[in-house]
């Protein structure tokens, strides 16, 4: 008779642990993400705002200094041609950091598109995107035009015209 009640016991609860178990589990891989998101994003604030960083959107500035001196589009976009082919020290510098600035906002998007970045995430920082978009889409469309596949940058572009879209920056 215990034997029996035993058995039933074991019946009955077997599949309860069981339950359990796979809730526990589901929960500890919904946190792992969570948990993975937030560094991620983390990671990619601190890296903008790092003092390493600070260089290079100094670059930024200078380069979209530049630009503005300039009367038309036809006329910046021979000034960045110029920039890349240029084999001055100095120009070398300058499309470095800003490759590494447009090349942040393309892991964001890549972050993004992949489910890494969530979208509280992108409304933080939408005004910064659009605005760094505003700033290097001519020098992105230069080496959009040069590149083979013209996919360079995509996923910035496609970063942009998400936050522009559903107006993220203006939240």
């Amino acid at each position: 008779m215990r034997q029996f009640f035993m058995e039933e016991t074991f019946k009955v609860i077997y599949p309860l642990l069981t339950v359990l178990n796979t809730v526990l589990i589901v929960t500890g891989l919904l946190y792992t993400i969570r948990h993975y998101r937030f560094n991620r994003t983390w990671s990619y604030i601190e890296r903008y705002n790092s003092s390493d960083f600070l260089l290079t959107k100094k670059y930024v500035k200078m380069f979209t200094n530049q630009l503005n001196s300039f009367e038309n589009d036809n006329q910046r976009k021979e000034y960045v041609k110029r920039l890349i082919d240029s084999t001055k020290d100095n120009d070398i510098e300058m499309i470095l950091h800003l490759t590494r600035y447009v090349n942040l906002f393309t892991e964001l998007g890549v972050a993004y598109k992949s489910g890494a970045w969530s979208k509280k995430a992108i409304i933080s920082i939408a005004a910064v995107v659009i605005s760094s978009w505003d700033k290097m889409e001519t020098f992105i469309r230069v080496e959009q035009e040069r590149a083979l596949p013209r996919k360079i940058y995509n996923s910035f572009e496609d970063l942009y015209k998400i936050v522009k879209r559903k107006g993220l920056h203006e939240k």
